[in-house]
């Protein structure tokens, strides 16, 4: 299986769709859209990993 988001490869014996990566970042969003109650991204979150992996964005 792989990560909907960042394309990762995923154990199989796991049951979800993301990876523990994109995990931690969909968290701190969706905390982050509770305080300011705006609506998470997803295309510009794939871009941003997309981005990261290739050496460009950080954090």
């Amino acid at each position: 299986m792989y990560c909907i988001i960042c394309g990762e490869e995923i154990d199989g014996k796991q049951f979800r769709n993301t990876c523990e990566t994109c995990e931690k970042e969909v968290n701190k969003l969706s905390r982050k859209m509770l305080k300011s109650r705006k609506k998470i991204n997803f295309h510009r979150l794939k871009n941003k990993f997309k981005r990261k992996s290739q050496g460009y964005a950080k954090g």
